[in-house]
């Protein structure tokens, strides 16, 4: 006969050097010093247990969740194993600070998920380059003129397509994307763009950087030139380089893109030719060439 399994639910709190109060709860018999572990982990990580709090004893701890002592001395080691507790004999156990601690990172680093070196020397400056204050007018990217958006006709389309999805067959839709969507797409490009494409042409994705992604996945090779605008938009240059590509800067003039400046053999152009010019010029044409033509 299998026995049920036991929860031990603190009715108090265990506090914490400070004063602060923290609940513990063991919801199954097995892998006790697992859940002691990801619960104390987690809740350094999240900030409830700051850096310099002191955790109970081993030993009270163990008393008051009716485990043995071993079990919360192997949870402990654990935490400090990743560098998240510190151990000072004759004075307890207490949050490391995990902001300075190099031994921390260094775990990290040294987890399963490894990220790319490409990825891991930039820094936020790099990736979206802060505004400099005081503008007269800010054309800084990714930030709306909120005084111009439609808030009470966005409000009203949520609340039409809310009562649309409650009628709606649960599920999973296309992953290319809605199909009167990609029919409207088709028809406002084809007239406003002049572009001829058909319904099996278009993907509807989360957002450009997505999409981007996506075509450097399908195109891109290590060495794979690409031609860019410069200036342009950072976070494309950085996610072809990051693909491997040699990405070639190309300067702009009213026009858009210096066609006459393109690498000869370029495979990938990525052009912005509304953001340069009222007048799209030619360059609206040109966005992707083999290295045969």
């Amino acid at each position: 006969m299998t026995e049920d399994p036991i929860i031990i639910n603190l009715n108090s709190p265990i506090s914490v050097g400070n004063g602060m109060e923290f609940h513990l709860t063991l919801a199954e018999r097995h892998d006790l010093t697992g859940q002691i572990y990801r619960q104390l982990r987690a809740a350094i990580l999240d900030g409830r247990l700051r850096a310099g709090e002191q955790l109970l004893p081993t030993r009270e701890l163990a008393t008051r969740l009716g485990v043995s002592r071993n079990t919360v001395m192997q949870a402990y080691d654990l935490l400090m194993s990743d560098g998240l507790l510190d151990g000072h004999v004759g004075a307890g156990t207490f949050v490391a600070d995990i902001v300075s601690s190099d031994r921390y990172f260094h775990n990290l680093k040294q987890s399963a998920i490894e990220i790319k070196p490409f990825w891991q020397q930039l820094t936020g400056a790099e990736l979206l380059p802060p505004a400099p204050a005081n503008l007269m007018y800010n054309f800084s990217i990714s930030l709306p003129d909120k005084p111009r958006f439609p808030f009470d006709e966005w409000r009203r389309i949520l609340a039409f397509c809310s009562r649309r999805l409650a009628e709606a067959p649960v599920g999973y839709g296309l992953p290319e994307g809605m199909r009167e969507l990609r029919e409207a797409i088709v028809k406002y490009v084809s007239f406003s763009r002049a572009v001829r494409c058909h319904l099996d042409n278009v993907i509807v994705t989360n957002g450009a950087q997505q999409a981007f992604d996506l075509i450097a996945r399908v195109l891109i090779e290590p060495q794979t030139v690409v031609a860019v605008e410069d200036p342009g938009y950072p976070p494309i240059r950085l996610l072809f380089e990051s693909y491997g590509a040699k990405v070639v800067g190309v300067p702009v003039d009213a026009q858009g893109l210096q066609v006459e400046c393109l690498p000869k053999n370029a495979k990938l152009i990525y052009v912005t030719p509304s953001h340069q010019s009222i007048h799209i010029g030619s360059t609206c044409a040109v966005l992707i060439c083999s290295s045969n033509s």
